[in-house]
């Protein structure tokens, strides 16, 4: 690991060309239709859609980083661990831009790695399941499963973004965006409406929720901006307001139910970057439940509920990040990891709440991950060895730590 694959050098130097030629002006026009309240998609998901159709709808992720620190040969791996305070597992991450994901031991030893069947394409986002498969998320472009041996067992292709979440039964909930037009919203401009699309195991598409439509049905639509408050450059071409900027979901199992109603089987606990917030989505209804964040963070990530029905957080803030676990009946702050010595990361970021009562952090932007203790004492680090050919650390999107003997895959002989 002690850099990048040879092909990524390809992958970079497409990522900037496609940057390049968007900026200029190169992508074709997004089609528009509808009026009022009402919209309709402004691509066919299921159809081939045009490459420079495909790079705006990426852009539309952006901005996210590549590196950001860079690295030596010796400031990279695990160069903090105290054995004996750790909650000791295998560690899976993917590295946004790199066209595959890696499982690594406590002490930063490759114990495995998948790779993208595209090496064209990077994996924004991947979950590992028990089975060994991985579902990988390429943005902008499509979700599919991908067995250990690297097989594609199956796709589905859409403008999806961001995040992935897969429920008890099977059913894989996945971000994805469509242009509409509302003339509520701006008269003239249209605007992404995040959606959530519902996979059936099989990758076959069950339905699909709308979270800005969910936003407007519920008391907390006034967060969104008015047209009156809107003065974008109408010249820009292409231009699509981003009103929320949706990062992440998660789907409630329903064994909190008897908390309160807001983690009933089947509600989505959805992160709204560009307004600074977290909420739960009742998808039968419709609407917000519960929302929380405006005035207490900034551009957070990866809200997660606990096991107490608490929700722990990355809140990314804006010179200083740190990590929040919230009660949202009481709607308290109840731990908070703000070291002195900060942390910091821009775009990205994840939060891991560990069976021993540490927490995993994934610091995105300068690919660092630490564990800490409930009193906030670091217990082990690693620093990304992968490095760009500029000799930045890579970023990592998210790490998962898991418990070895939840991935019986590793013990199966398999083709590679």
């Amino acid at each position: 690991m002690e850099g990048y694959p040879g092909r990524f050098s390809r992958i970079l130097l497409i990522l900037f060309v496609f940057v390049g030629g968007a900026l200029a002006g190169s992508v074709v026009a997004l089609k528009f239709i509808g009026s009022g309240g009402t919209a309709e998609d402004s691509v066919d998901p299921a159809a081939e859609r045009p490459e420079n159709l495909r790079r705006l709808e990426q852009l539309a992720g952006l901005p996210y980083l590549t590196g950001v620190v860079p690295a030596s040969r010796s400031d990279r791996g695990v160069v903090e661990y105290e054995r004996s305070r750790t909650w000791d597992g295998l560690n899976f991450f993917n590295c946004l831009i790199l066209p595959g994901a890696y499982l690594v031991d406590m002490e930063g030893k490759r114990v495995f790695e998948w790779l993208a069947p595209d090496p064209d394409e990077s994996w924004f986002d991947a979950k590992l399941l028990p089975t060994g498969d991985v579902l990988a998320l390429v943005d902008g472009y499509r979700v599919m499963r991908v067995a250990p041996n690297g097989d594609v067992r199956w796709e589905y292709r859409a403008p999806v973004h961001h995040d992935l979440a897969v429920a008890e039964n099977g059913e894989i909930f996945v971000l994805a965006r469509r242009a509409v037009h509302i003339k509520a919203l701006h008269p003239k401009v249209p605007v992404f409406d995040d959606e959530i699309h519902v996979l059936d195991p099989d990758g076959t598409l069950i339905r699909k929720i709308s979270i800005l439509e969910a936003i407007l049905r519920s008391p907390f639509g006034f967060l969104l901006p008015s047209s009156h408050d809107l003065e974008p450059d109408e010249s820009v071409p292409n231009l699509v307001l981003d009103m929320l900027h949706s990062n992440h979901v998660q789907v409630f199992d329903g064994t909190l139910e008897h908390l309160s109603p807001l983690f009933h089987r089947g509600n989505l606990l959805v992160s709204m970057r560009t307004i600074n917030s977290v909420g739960i989505l009742d998808p039968d209804e419709s609407r917000f439940v519960w929302l929380w964040g405006p005035t207490n963070i900034a551009r957070q990530h990866h809200p997660t509920l606990l096991p107490n029905g608490h929700i722990l957080l990355f809140d990314n803030g804006q010179s200083a990040s740190q990590i929040i676990e919230l009660d949202p009946l009481t709607n308290t702050v109840v731990w908070r990891y703000a070291p002195l010595e900060g942390f910091y990361s821009e775009a990205a970021g994840s939060v891991q709440r560990l069976p021993n009562g540490n927490t995993l952090i994934t610091e995105s932007d300068p690919g660092v991950v630490f564990e800490v203790t409930p009193a906030g004492e670091t217990v082990w680090r690693y620093l990304n060895p992968l490095t760009t050919p500029d000799g930045l650390r890579a970023t990592i999107w998210r790490m998962t730590r898991f418990d070895p003997k939840e991935l019986g895959f590793l013990n199966q002989p398999t083709p590679r």
